[in-house]
């Protein structure tokens, strides 16, 4: 569901509300969390697969600390040799 139909969904749980229909602003409320919380899932999904497709790339590269200790150290030797 799309941000336009989300807001839909809002403006329809006021006018009920502002008819008196509390019960029908309820349904319509649980409606609205149903739905925001399929999109959280999707979302949480499409990291999990995500996760699933980058970790062969990552798995194995060397840390920040390690990278600094490498070439910090290429660095440090390449300073004193002048």
């Amino acid at each position: 569901m799309n941000d336009e139909r989300l807001q839909d969904l809002e403006d329809l749980i006021a006018k009920a509300r502002e008819r008196g229909d509390e019960w029908f602003a309820v349904l319509l409320e649980g409606v609205r969390m149903y739905v925001s919380l399929g999109r959280e899932i999707d979302l949480l999904e499409a990291m999990r697969e995500f996760e699933r497709e980058v970790r062969p790339a990552v798995e194995g590269t060397p840390s920040a600390a390690e990278l600094h200790r490498l070439y910090g150290r290429a660095e440090e030797t390449a300073g004193t040799s002048d």
